[in-house]
């Protein structure tokens, strides 16, 4: 209930009023950190939940958008003075993946009743009713499951969560608990669910996995089980081995003998060395018909030209020689004669 008390200090007279139930409310204090908590608490959930690597099919939650790590929700609740808060799923399946089954569980390994395919248009469906052939009336190999382990996502959760806002966490003893477990809230429980049934979308999926596993046996094709293998994988198997006799065969047969390989080697050393060979002449004619023509053609300009030759402007390009020579040349009629470098060519090289 609220408490009011009047102050008087200095002349003036001040009224307080204290409502705790301000407290509690959504919007108070206590109703934001709870909020804060349950978000918190919900998305360290997710961090530490698995990802689901194998194919999801259409019965799943997941393959309607509701996957594992979608399905968390967290609550907090006030009573009295204490604050309760629980995490879960609306995944039927959280609760095996969270505490593990079979032998991780204190539970004894089963024999599998059935395996769903590895992959879309698999036909490695395993089921353990069925009887490959009618002949022998045998049903499939038995497939000895341990379970899986425990991966614990709720626990992480929870305590990461309170150890976002400051809330220090430690693990006691059952009994310790006893009374606060008394005065847990019951409508926190309800976010925690486990149960598998065979629903109707699920004997859907069943159907088209069978559908694929006597598609797959009529065309002889292995379905991906030792027990389960058909006479046509063995033939299979069979046919590559003698396939891989036959190609190393055909390899040893082909491959030379160590005189021939002698023999083929000396062929290709004297090819190289008779290319090397060639190739060295050319360089040599080209490098002496470069030096002759240089020599040839400085001398002819000079004889023909005489002083109007430069000999500084002599370059060697694209294969030519070339100088440059002063020609004299009329402006215009009447007018003086100049003297204008003109550049000629001598002979082709190579």
């Amino acid at each position: 209930m609220p408490q009011s008390k009047i102050v008087r200090k200095r002349g003036s007279v001040m009224a307080v009023t204290a409502t705790a139930e301000v407290l509690f409310m959504p919007t108070g204090p206590v109703g934001r950190f709870s909020n804060t908590l349950s978000n918190r608490v919900t998305a360290a959930t997710r961090g530490f939940a698995p990802r689901n690597s194998r194919p999801t099919w259409g019965h799943e939650p997941a393959a309607h958008g509701r996957s594992l790590k979608r399905s968390f929700t967290s609550s907090s609740a006030t009573r009295g003075l204490r604050i309760y808060t629980a995490v879960g799923s609306s995944s039927k399946y959280s609760a095996f993946v969270d505490q593990g089954t079979g032998i991780y569980a204190g539970n004894s390994p089963w024999e599998a009743t059935i395996l769903p395919p590895g992959a879309v248009g698999s036909p490695s469906l395993y089921e353990h009713t069925w009887i490959p052939s009618p002949k022998s009336g045998k049903r499939v190999g038995t497939v000895i499951i341990k379970g899986q382990h425990p991966q614990y996502f709720f626990s992480r959760g929870l305590t990461a969560g309170l150890r976002s806002v400051h809330i220090a966490t430690a693990t006691m003893p059952g009994t310790s608990l006893a009374g606060a477990v008394d005065t847990f809230p019951e409508e926190l429980a309800s976010h925690v669910t486990a149960a598998t049934e065979p629903e109707i979308a699920f004997l859907a999926s069943l159907t088209e996995w069978r559908r694929w596993r006597d598609e797959a046996w009529s065309r002889h094709d292995p379905l991906g089980h030792g027990g389960a293998r058909t006479a046509e994988h063995q033939r299979r198997a069979d046919a590559q081995g003698l396939r891989v006799q036959a190609q190393r065969a055909r390899r040893a047969a082909a491959k030379p003998s160590p005189e021939q390989r002698t023999a083929d080697n000396r062929r290709r050393q004297a090819k190289r060395r008779a290319r090397l060979k060639e190739a060295k002449t050319t360089v040599n004619t080209r490098s002496q018909q470069k030096i002759a023509e240089r020599a040839r053609f400085l001398h002819a300009a000079i004889e023909k030209y005489g002083a109007r030759v430069d000999p500084s402007s002599l370059e060697f390009r694209s294969g030519y020689w070339y100088i440059e020579v002063l020609e004299r040349v009329v402006a215009r009629p009447g007018g003086p004669t100049l003297l204008l470098p003109r550049e000629i060519r001598g002979r082709k090289i190579g």
